[in-house]
């Protein structure tokens, strides 16, 4: 897997087609048919955002709210890498 870091013309995909979404509020990237992040959300979930526990993922809200997503295309596997721990960390550094 390609653990290079979120590429700025993606962030900009994805701002881009959350706004010319037509009433979608939540954008996921999306490449080779596989969702990854970052995810961006409209203010309209930030409760249900800050009411998650601990153990709980903000995919659950996404399942919760299928109509608000829009999958943003993107040709960055990038997204895929997501820094949760000391140890993704240390892979980032280590260029894993």
């Amino acid at each position: 897997m390609d653990k290079r870091l979120v590429q700025a013309a993606t962030v900009t995909a994805i701002i881009k087609g959350l706004e010319q979404s037509m009433g979608k509020s939540i954008a996921v990237p999306i490449c080779q048919g596989r969702r990854g992040i970052p995810v961006l959300w409209r203010r309209t979930f930030f409760a249900n955002l800050k009411a998650l526990g601990a153990d709980e993922g903000a995919k659950s809200v996404m399942a919760q709210n299928p109509e608000a997503v829009v999958e943003i295309p993107v040709g960055d596997p990038g997204i895929y890498f997501d820094i949760d721990s000391l140890e993704d960390i240390d892979a980032l550094e280590k260029g894993a």
